[in-house]
């Protein structure tokens, strides 16, 4: 019997049209859906025996999953992994409860409204909140919206006054029910590392540092300006990603995660460093993103464009990563890496992956779903 797949999403991007390349090849029947036509009813009947959920709306995304999730649909990732993963602030709990290393954070379930001229909200509320959060946290902190990705709507506070400032615009929506902050973990770079978890086993697969452009503009996302580096976690740091992967994923024998490490760097000249190394490599790193907007930003995307982009971007690559700037800021983040305290910052069940983690770290993740939907169909997976 053949099995048949669906991939969502609301329109098809590098990633998702990877997975229908390496679908293919594997000779699996897999078709690309459009997410926002899908019709929930009462005697819904699916065409599709597994789901990979790529919608890049979060909400969205997570809850489609838990629909299929409570049909007893296979769908990679599962809606209790998405809800976790999108939920900033349950993810926080979670690994709090598990003694999984992250940064020290407060939620308070506060919201204030937003009026015509300006918010709407009680002095003596917003001053007992900043009281609160004052009483567990240090500046400078770091705000963050407890759904979103991508470095969105994250603010550094450095004072109380800002701080108060910041309570008092923390508007009630539907995406929105509390105010999520942190204190800012002082570093250069952090790190995305990938972890996959097949038959209820779960696996470190690779990982690279994200280093970002300054103290001041401190997100490390790449589409924000952070740059990737290829870089090893050590084997601990390893078996901690696990651990976390666990945590997140225990009602599910099959899942892909990307989690996001930061390392304590407390000495201003280690990070002066680092940024140093950086700005030497930039130029290289831009010129990648040129070509990639050349050969694929203007364009309808589809399968024959990704394969004539495949040679001149890996040469692109290549000749940043062979750079002398690139290879000593390589051997410094790995020092790092290899001597500071990582502490565990969020997770990812839906990560962009096509350019920069299959360059640089040279594992294509649409391999990875691959094994997951094997596993989650009971056939037999790499290491079975």
């Amino acid at each position: 019997m053949t099995v048949k797949i669906a991939l969502l999403n609301e329109k098809m991007g590098a990633e998702e049209f990877g997975i229908m390349i390496k679908a293919k090849e594997a000779g699996m029947d897999i078709e690309s859906v459009n997410a926002k036509t899908l019709l929930f009813t009462q005697n819904i009947n699916t065409n599709y025996d597994i789901y990979i959920n790529r919608c890049k709306s979060a909400n969205r995304r997570t809850k489609i999953s838990e629909f299929l999730q409570s049909l007893e649909l296979p769908v990679i990732n599962t809606g209790t992994v998405e809800k976790i993963s999108n939920d900033k602030a349950l993810t926080s709990l979670l690994l709090n409860k598990y003694h999984i290393p992250q940064p020290k954070t407060c939620f308070l379930p506060y919201n204030s409204l937003k009026g015509d001229t300006g918010p709407i909200f009680r002095k003596e509320e917003v001053n007992l909140v900043a009281k609160n959060i004052l009483n567990e946290l240090t500046f400078p902190m770091v705000a963050k919206p407890i759904f979103g990705s991508w470095g969105r709507d994250v603010r550094r506070i450095d004072n109380e006054q800002t701080l108060i400032d910041d309570i008092k615009k923390n508007y009630a929506s539907i995406s929105n029910s509390g105010y999520y902050i942190q204190n800012l973990i002082d570093k250069a770079f952090d790190l995305r590392s990938y972890v996959l978890k097949i038959n209820g086993k779960t696996m470190y697969i690779s990982g690279f540092a994200r280093v970002s452009t300054s103290d001041i503009i401190f997100r490390s996302n790449t589409h924000l300006g952070g740059m990737p580096v290829e870089t090893q976690l050590p084997s601990s740091i390893q078996k901690l990603c696990c651990k976390a992967t666990d945590v997140i994923t225990q009602d599910t024998p099959n899942a892909l995660l990307a989690l996001d490490l930061m390392p304590i760097m407390n000495n201003s000249e280690e990070r002066d460093e680092i940024y140093s190394l950086r700005e030497e490599s930039w130029e290289k790193f831009q010129n990648i993103w040129k070509l990639r907007d050349k050969l694929l930003g203007n364009y309808q995307l589809s399968i024959q464009k990704l394969l004539d982009a495949e040679k001149p971007l890996k040469i692109a690559f290549r000749d940043f990563m062979c750079q002398e700037p690139y290879i000593k800021l390589k051997k410094l983040i790995g020092e790092h890496v290899m001597k500071k305290e990582l502490l565990i910052n969020e997770s990812n069940a839906s990560p962009d992956f096509w350019l920069n983690t299959r360059y640089v770290t040279g594992v294509n993740l649409s391999d990875l779903y691959i094994q997951c939907i094997t596993a989650s169909i009971g056939g037999e997976t790499i290491g079975s």
